[in-house]
């Protein structure tokens, strides 16, 4: 079940997403079937066996591309 934090009324402007709430979001999206692998060239994101992109996950989450590559790099730093 998402969080009301990323309801997916339309806005002009995302809101913002901060490093405390990076650990909720993923656990959010975890629910949901997806998951990140580092691989070779980075990283990427899967929903069951399918890629999708940074794109997709923010239009889903109502947030900005640029707040998804901040929990990738997240994931990353802190071995998540």
């Amino acid at each position: 079940m998402r969080s009301s934090f990323f309801d997916r009324k339309r806005r002009l402007i995302n809101r913002a997403v901060y490093k405390y709430e990076f650990e909720e979001w993923l656990e959010l999206m975890m629910n949901e079937g997806l998951h990140f692998q580092q691989t070779r060239d980075g990283y990427q994101w899967y929903a069951g066996a399918y890629k999708i992109s940074n794109t997709s996950i923010a239009e889903r989450w109502n947030v900005s591309t640029s707040s998804v590559r901040r929990l990738s790099l997240w994931i990353l730093e802190t071995d998540y």
